[in-house]
């Protein structure tokens, strides 16, 4: 308990909330440091970007998160502490994928459990696992993928596999694709994340539509690229014979399907 305290009073940036002032205001308190200004502006960028995607996908009408207020505070402070621009590409042009991916992938097999995934990402901290067959990516799959189609169906979880209730389809990018393009194949394909591959087809990373609020007008991007994902009308049912490029993940979970790419683990 004296630990806990000691690191709050020790941590002034921990009081400070979005919401509790607006960014321009934070950039006039006395308690934080430049460092720790950056800090909670950074946080709450990525607090106001889950927001609008929560809006977004609620189709909501609530009060816009205030990134862009957050972000010109950001600019104005790296500005004063002689920083310089920020985030443009690794090559200093314009950001691709493999600038914002989550390099981290985190799976499990097509044939575990539904509950052990479930217990699974509680233990790892996470919401999303890709599925495999053998050392190939089939699928992903989410928390809200198992409340959605296996507690809410009342679905048996210790005898289902998490290939019943996956998103039985891959669609994939270039890690070196830019922004722009990749957000135009989750309008394409209906989809909200995609898996980025390199030159060789190796799985490298996990795109999120969040993610691409780190590009230039990324907040209007986001908004373009989910109601393009609400609106689209469902998808009919794959034909089992051909491969195919889009699937209703909505109407058609679960299930080994046949797709043209299929990006491989390496272990």
């Amino acid at each position: 308990m004296n630990t806990d305290t000691t690191n709050t009073e020790s941590n002034p940036l921990l009081g400070y909330r979005m919401g509790d002032c607006s960014p321009s205001e934070l950039l006039t308190k006395s308690d934080l440091s430049g460092r720790d200004k950056l800090a909670v502006l950074r946080q709450w960028e990525y607090d106001a970007i889950e927001l609008m995607v929560a809006e977004e996908e609620n189709m909501g009408g609530g009060r816009p998160a205030p990134l862009s207020e957050i972000r010109d505070a950001i600019r104005s402070l790296r500005t004063d502490r002689g920083d310089g621009p920020a985030r443009t590409g690794q090559s200093g042009g314009p950001m691709t994928v493999a600038d914002v991916m989550t390099r981290t992938v985190k799976t499990v097999h097509s044939d575990n459990r539904i509950r052990d995934v479930a217990r699974q990402m509680r233990t790892d901290g996470v919401g999303l696992y890709v599925v495999l067959d053998g050392d190939e990516a089939v699928g992903m799959v989410t928390d809200r993928d198992i409340v959605a189609r296996a507690v809410a169906d009342r679905v048996d979880l210790d005898a289902r596999p998490v290939a019943d209730i996956m998103t039985n389809r891959i669609v994939a990018c270039a890690q070196d694709a830019p922004l722009s393009e990749a957000a135009d194949l989750m309008m394409r394909e209906g989809v909200r994340r995609l898996c980025v591959v390199d030159a060789a087809g190796d799985l490298a990373g996990i795109l999120s539509v969040t993610d691409l609020a780190l590009d230039h007008n990324g907040e209007a991007t986001i908004g373009r690229v989910l109601r393009a994902i609400v609106q689209a009308p469902a998808a009919s049912a794959p034909d089992p014979d051909k491969t195919t490029s889009r699937h209703g993940a909505a109407s058609h979970p679960g299930g080994l399907q046949v797709y043209s790419l299929r990006p491989r683990v390496r272990r």
